[in-house]
């Protein structure tokens, strides 16, 4: 008996012993850890940083977007113009045009196969996500908390993991690559008109255009598809027609209508 007890007594201190190492481990883990606001601020610079804010009016992005998974591929073009301009459009040659805008009050969307349809909720939100250039160098216009929590191997690259949470308390995770401070890698998941979608994106082949450093390719996993976005050019203050941000014609029908209805 008093062997058994003897033993139970050795068990028992060996494993507070371990839980100490343990915790100890954890808390100098944290300890050397960054700060998520200091990584993003790094983050903000490695991307062109203030200095760029005052240059850029707007942006007009083109390359193809290829859905693997479909053996299908379409240009895209994207347009962004400050203060709060944007507007997409992407063709699936003989099959689909899909179009997306952003007039600073109104987020809308014409498609081929779905008809127009108002965007809202977070779907709008990472909409203007996507098409926010400023938000890529000042990331507080987008996120209200980052936090590091650990760290990652992101396709053989060390990257530390960054919990974001949005203004509109959206969160999710981005990783930093340790070396460049750029974006390796973001996890997100939002509503869409089709239910809840997670989406895990990847980051590769960062580029300056005139001061402002993108990747310029964008692999995003989401629903079972791979999609592919490959960036061609990228024209900085382009004089560009502000009829590219009007609403269309069916969706200011649309907006009618409900304005009509709630009267």
């Amino acid at each position: 008996m008093v062997m058994k007890s003897t033993q139970r007594c050795a068990q028992l201190r060996a494993s507070v012993s371990i839980m100490a190492i343990l915790a100890m481990a954890g808390i100098a883990t944290a300890q050397d850890l960054p700060k998520g606001e200091e990584l993003m601020d790094k983050s903000s610079e490695a991307s062109g940083g203030d200095a760029m804010l005052d240059e850029i009016e707007n942006l007009t992005v083109r390359g193809k977007m290829a859905i693997q998974n479909m053996g299908m591929s379409g240009d895209i073009t994207m347009y962004m113009a400050a203060p709060d301009f944007a507007y997409m459009v992407f063709e699936l040659p003989g099959l689909e045009k899909l179009q997306r805008g952003w007039n600073g009050e109104v987020g809308w969307e014409t498609s081929l196969m779905q008809g127009p349809r108002l965007l809202t909720g977070s779907e709008l939100a990472s909409f203007l996500r996507d098409v926010d250039f400023e938000a890529q160098l000042d990331w507080r216009r987008m996120y209200k908390s980052a936090t590091c929590t650990g760290e990652k191997d992101v396709e053989g690259k060390p990257s530390y993991v960054v919990e974001l949470v949005t203004q509109t308390d959206e969160a999710m995770t981005m990783m930093i690559d340790q070396e460049t401070y750029l974006p390796s890698a973001m996890t997100l998941t939002q509503d869409t008109q089709f239910g809840s979608i997670t989406a895990d994106i990847l980051f590769k082949e960062y580029k300056s255009f005139r001061g402002i450093v993108m990747p310029v390719v964008t692999e995003t996993k989401a629903a079972g598809q791979t999609m592919v976005l490959t960036i061609d050019s990228v024209k900085v203050n382009e004089e560009l027609d502000e009829s590219l941000f009007a609403v269309p014609d069916d969706i200011q029908a649309m907006l009618d209508a409900k304005a009509g209805a709630e009267e």
